[in-house]
């Protein structure tokens, strides 16, 4: 470097001072530019550039050190090629560190490829032209950040002047540095906290949905609905076991996937990442579910999905379900993070799940409880109704019976004529119909036990209907058909009473068909040895409306003005003391049918209205 006198070196430092100064800040604001990505390179090249001259370098480059590795990586550089600069940054872990980073003049050389310190980078400087190097350590502190370094292509020694202003340069870019590293390590962790504070506030929105309400389905279905969201997931769906049918239930999934997987269910024998996670009571992942033998191939096909994972319902140790989170857009890998989020909110799900179905149990406990205790009152009211009006039914049946034998005395006593036949028919039928009330106010109130003895039901059959047809309420244009049972066909119930009960059915077909029809009674035989006694009796009349259908069968209920109502009332007392059942169909203009089953005695009987089997012969009865 050629000699100056004193006054012009000082000259010359204080304006290379002034101009580095200048430098040093851009240098330091290129340096911030680089904690926000790539574009920031071009920044630090053009200060990079400008801080040759001061320095009177003809080439530089800026090295950063990775935090982790500690290897060197080149971020901007001024006439340099690349094969200079991967050359540069190989030879990093050659160099001498401590005489680098420790040394307060950096480490420099007059002569790169002679000198030995430097045999790492002296055949690519040799071949670059490159004579003279000097090195300055981007050091912040205890913390080595990287290393700004000049060449020149002609030998040259570096001046006082020359250290002064590379440490000048390297000082404020540590500093710039490590305050950019510090604005992206602030970046990095607001966006964790941001990704933790959107994860709780989701973790929140479940727990409230969870404890908004008690249905198990109405609960699901809220769940799934952003639960998805919280691994960033394209679908959530949740299986139930139901053990009855030894498969996973889909009980509720996102929005989305709902039209496509109604009433899907998984069964326990079938290839599936759900069973195998239910019944291990560990999560299951599926990065490959093209090629995954574990998964089940209809649902795959069904929901698209590319990767799926499983995540157990735990009740402690119980396996009660499957939360499952797929992947419908690309390929994914599920970290460990995630699979731990979501086992966290499957254990609020299971919670929720379990409280729910302790709700409905509840729920169905107390509504046995007030249909029972419903049932109760009624029967001590029916059983004090039934006490008054057996007592009323005698204080009446007497004098009732003094009426019809003075009707028959007056008949005989009066002569023919002036309507007299007319009258007498008239008091004969009322006094008759007064006597068929009592008579049912008198069967409803004594509840009697049936006492089974083996009838022939054939004739029991026949002689209830031939009973029915000399009736005064029979119409002339009425049919009556009769199905079954085979001839000889015996079966073990009480003979009286159920000769009541049919001929109770046939008089309510019988009045529901005023203006004639089709009545059908049809008894099926039983099907095994232990099997029950199935009895139907249709009409075609008009029909009852759907709203008084449940009504039918109460005590005192009638839609007949002149009914008592307890015709049915007292069929289903009989067929309920045999350990059967009744049920009815019926339609406004469809007719009418009641079935009823009797089962035999120790057989079960029917669990509801629904268990009865409909037999053939009319369209339906009951009123």
């Amino acid at each position: 470097m050629p000699r100056h006198a004193p006054g012009t070196t000082t000259r010359m430092r204080r304006h290379s001072s002034a101009r580095a100064h200048g430098y040093v800040q851009l240098l330091a604001q290129a340096a911030y530019a680089l904690a926000e990505g790539e574009p920031a390179r071009s920044a630090l090249a053009s200060v990079l550039r400008e801080a040759m001259t001061i320095v009177r370098a003809d080439r530089a480059a800026l090295c950063f050190l990775a935090p982790a590795s500690g290897l060197a990586r080149c971020v901007a550089s001024i006439h340099v090629s690349p094969a200079f600069r991967r050359a540069l940054t190989r030879c990093f872990p050659t160099l001498d560190h401590r005489a680098l980073f420790d040394a307060p003049e950096g480490l420099h050389s007059a002569s790169v490829p002679d000198d030995p310190r430097w045999k790492g980078l002296s055949e690519a400087a040799r071949k670059e032209g490159i004579r003279s190097v000097g090195i300055f350590p981007l050091r912040f502190r205890e913390t080595r950040l990287g290393f700004v370094t000049f060449f020149c292509d002609s030998p040259r020694e570096c001046q006082t002047e020359d250290v002064a202003v590379g440490r000048a340069l390297a000082a404020e870019l540590a500093l710039a540095l490590h305050h950019a590293r510090l604005v992206h390590e602030h970046k990095a962790t607001t966006a964790r906290l941001a990704d933790r504070v959107s994860e709780v506030s989701l973790l929140a929105d479940v727990t409230s949905k969870v404890s908004r309400s008690l249905d198990l389905e109405e609960t699901l279905r809220a769940i799934t609905e952003n639960l998805a969201r919280i691994i960033n997931a394209s679908d959530c769906f949740i299986f139930l076991a139901d053990e009855s049918a030894q498969a996973l239930r889909l009980a509720a999934v996102s929005p989305a996937m709902r039209p496509q997987t109604q009433n899907v269910r998984i069964g326990y024998h079938e290839p599936s990442g759900a069973v195998q996670c239910y019944i291990e009571k560990k999560p299951v992942v599926s990065e490959d579910t093209q090629h995954d033998a574990r998964l089940s191939p209809r649902m795959v096909q069904l929901t698209g999905a590319k990767a799926v994972l499983f995540v157990p319902l735990l009740l402690g140790d119980r396996s009660i379900g499957v939360m499952a989170f797929d992947e419908t857009r690309r390929k994914r890998v599920f970290t460990a993070e995630e699979i731990s989020r979501c086992r966290t909110v499957a254990s609020q799900v299971a919670v929720a799940v379990n409280h729910a179905r302790l709700y409905e149990d509840l729920r169905r406990s107390h509504e046995e409880l007030v249909r029972a205790q419903s049932q109760v009152i009624a029967s001590t009211r029916l059983a004090a109704i039934g006490e008054m009006s057996a007592v009323i039914a005698h204080e009446i049946r007497n004098p009732l019976g003094i009426i019809q034998n003075s009707i028959e005395m007056l008949r005989q006593a009066i002569p023919a004529g002036s309507g007299r036949d007319e009258l007498f028919t008239v008091l004969g039928q009322e006094t008759r119909r007064l006597n068929r009330m009592l008579s049912d106010f008198l069967i409803f109130s004594r509840q009697k036990r049936p006492v089974r003895v083996d009838y022939d039901l054939t004739e029991a059959i026949r002689g209830v209907c031939d009973l029915a047809q000399r009736d005064a309420q029979w119409a002339p244009t009425l049919r009556l058909e009769r199905r079954g049972p085979p001839p000889g066909f015996v079966f073990p119930l009480d003979l009286d009473l159920f000769k009541q009960a049919l001929f109770n059915l046939v008089m309510n077909a019988v009045q529901a068909m005023p203006d004639g029809g089709t009545l059908t009674v049809s008894a099926e035989a039983p099907e095994t040895a232990n099997g029950p006694l199935i009895l139907v009796v249709a009409d075609t009349g008009t029909g009852i409306p759907p709203e008084l259908q449940e009504k039918v069968f109460q005590p005192f209920f009638s839609t007949r003005p002149r009914g008592t109502g307890l015709g049915l009332s007292i069929v289903k007392q009989i067929v309920e003391a045999h350990g059967g059942g009744v049920s009815v169909e019926s339609g406004p203009g469809k007719g009418t049918r009641l079935t009823t089953v009797w089962p035999r005695p120790g057989a079960a009987a029917p669990s509801a209205a629904g268990d009865l089997r409909p037999a053939a012969g009319g369209p339906g009865i009951s009123r």
